[in-house]
């Protein structure tokens, strides 16, 4: 069984001269220091996000404003929740610069899910067996038998 870790303390906090909402376990400092990084490192995996463009393109000074504190033990659903929340309170995906909500429900993710696969339905021919998949199916295709059996036959 999988253990569910308890959040003794956390922070919904919104940016300062833009619609961006957040959540830390962490201070607020320490936070808005890791924003800054991700913002101005080109290195960084998150360097291209709406939040960072957006900075970078306005020069505004990345400053988090609490907006929500809870003192007390809760399951990082709650954390979630209580984010999604402020995120929909402020429609900062559409009116803002969340991209992703902070809690999916489950017809969401399904309604998600729908929309991706409309997007992503192209066909396409495997590179290793050459047979024709769905693009958003390749990933599972290419665990199948017949996928695995020509992998190894033609050492791939």
């Amino acid at each position: 069984m999988k253990s569910k870790k308890k959040i003794n303390k956390f922070t919904v906090y919104r940016m300062e001269n833009c619609n961006y909402i957040g959540c830390t376990i962490n201070k607020l400092l320490y936070r808005q220091s890791e924003h800054i990084n991700k913002c101005f490192d080109k290195k960084s995996s998150k360097y291209n996000y709406k939040l960072y463009k957006f900075i970078r393109k306005k020069n505004i000074q990345i400053k988090l404003i609490p907006i929500f504190i809870y003192n007390g033990s809760c399951s990082k659903k709650i954390m979630r929740l209580v984010e999604q929340f402020y995120i929909n309170k402020y429609d900062s995906i559409k009116n803002g610069l969340n991209t992703y909500d902070a809690f999916k429900n489950k017809n969401k993710n399904k309604e998600y899910c729908k929309q991706y696969r409309l997007k992503n339905n192209q066909k396409i021919v495997c590179n290793i067996c050459k047979s024709v998949v769905v693009k958003y199916n390749l990933c599972n295709h290419i665990r199948t038998q017949k996928c695995l059996t020509m992998k190894l036959k033609n050492n791939i």
